[in-house]
């Protein structure tokens, strides 16, 4: 399988955009529910997203609603249910992927909880701080994520690649998708063109719908 990946070191978050996967109403606040419903429900702290920098994402009323990355953490930690979008607005990957994500989104009738990798929130903390959070994210989230091995050292390392949507529910991580289909490949010389072919579109919207079904209806 061809990858093309973009790297990008901030503290020690290593957090690529790539092409590798695993696995019409308008949308309310989100709550993250303990088991499901109302019963015990987290109720994280949101803001509106900012998603106009998103190029390829047309929608006046995204499917997305803001909170930080501490306040990820809190689903996994308080066992609570949702979907979690990490991203950057600069990735050109999250750019193609955010436009068939917000479809499935309003599709199924949720609210994606959107996490800005590179927020200033984040980037205005001391460095390291964002290296503890950086490793709770890498803790609590490790199923999701990208492994390599080092080729240096030989050891597998956690690496962070977006775009990448995490299904959880009651605390558990299950299903996730990274990147946006197998065989997408990048060209660097038509960046100001969406790329990603219909076949493409409507499989990646199958897996983003599968990863909110498992996580809502599971």
């Amino acid at each position: 399988m061809k990858k093309l990946m973009m790297t990008l070191l901030i503290a020690s978050l290593l957090a690529g955009c790539g092409s590798n996967k695993t696995s019409n109403k308008a949308p309310a606040a989100p709550t993250a529910f303990a088991n499901g419903n109302n019963a015990g429900a987290i109720n994280l702290e949101t803001q509106p997203a900012e998603m106009s920098n998103y190029v390829f994402l047309k929608d006046d009323n995204p499917a997305f609603t803001e909170i930080t990355l501490e306040e990820s953490f809190r689903l996994i930690e308080e066992k609570g249910t949702g979907c979690v979008y990490y991203s950057y607005e600069t990735c050109p990957f999250c750019n193609r992927a955010i436009p068939t994500m917000d479809e499935a989104a309003k599709a199924m009738g949720i609210t994606i909880f959107y996490v800005n990798l590179y927020s200033d929130t984040f980037m205005s903390k001391p460095k390291d701080e964002q290296n503890e959070l950086v490793q709770k994210l890498y803790s609590l989230y490790e199923p999701a994520l990208d492994h390599e091995k080092n080729e240096d050292t030989g050891k597998e390392e956690v690496k962070m690649r977006v775009p990448l949507l995490v299904g959880v529910r009651d605390g558990e991580i299950v299903g996730h998708h990274r990147g946006i289909t197998d065989d997408f490949e990048l060209d660097q010389d038509k960046l100001d063109e969406l790329q990603v072919t219909d076949r493409q579109k409507k499989e990646l919207l199958s897996d983003y719908e599968k990863v909110i079904e498992d996580t809502y209806n599971g």
